[in-house]
């Protein structure tokens, strides 16, 4: 299996899915895409992590990997989300991504839907726990 990460500051990097894909002795490329440029490919899997910029920022990298991410979204491309990599995943499908009505902090309860619990990477979470968050979009 082969994943592709997409980060967009060189702080803001798969961390915890890094840990758990060497584990499984998972292949794990990187690309700093606002330097780098976008990968050949997808991959098998595809994460998409966060940073300061917006999906509505007018940078021509921007625009790019929104066309990747489409692509990759709708060729069936499993795909994981951080932040802003959900901003782009949302606006590739045509959804709007606009300022929310105040900034939301802090830590969150998230619980697993059934559906949630038969998925291959959040079925191996606990039914519920908590998350941080951090944005204003």
């Amino acid at each position: 299996m082969r994943v592709v990460c997409l980060q967009h500051v060189p702080f803001e990097g798969p961390g915890v899915f890094a840990k758990a894909l060497a584990k499984r002795g998972v292949r794990l490329e990187y690309s700093l895409v606002p330097k780098d440029g976008l990968p050949k490919d997808a991959g098998d899997l595809l994460i998409v992590m966060g940073g300061p910029m917006s999906v509505n920022d007018s940078d021509k990298w921007i625009a790019e990997e929104t066309a990747f991410i489409r692509s990759a979204l709708l060729a069936g491309k499993p795909m994981i989300g951080v932040c802003l990599g959900s901003q782009f995943m949302a606006r590739a499908l045509g959804a709007t991504v606009r300022p929310g009505r105040a900034l939301e902090i802090g830590m969150t309860p998230v619980r697993l839907t059934d559906t949630g619990k038969q998925d291959p990477v959040f079925g191996a979470c606990p039914e519920s726990f908590a998350v941080f968050e951090w944005h204003g979009e």
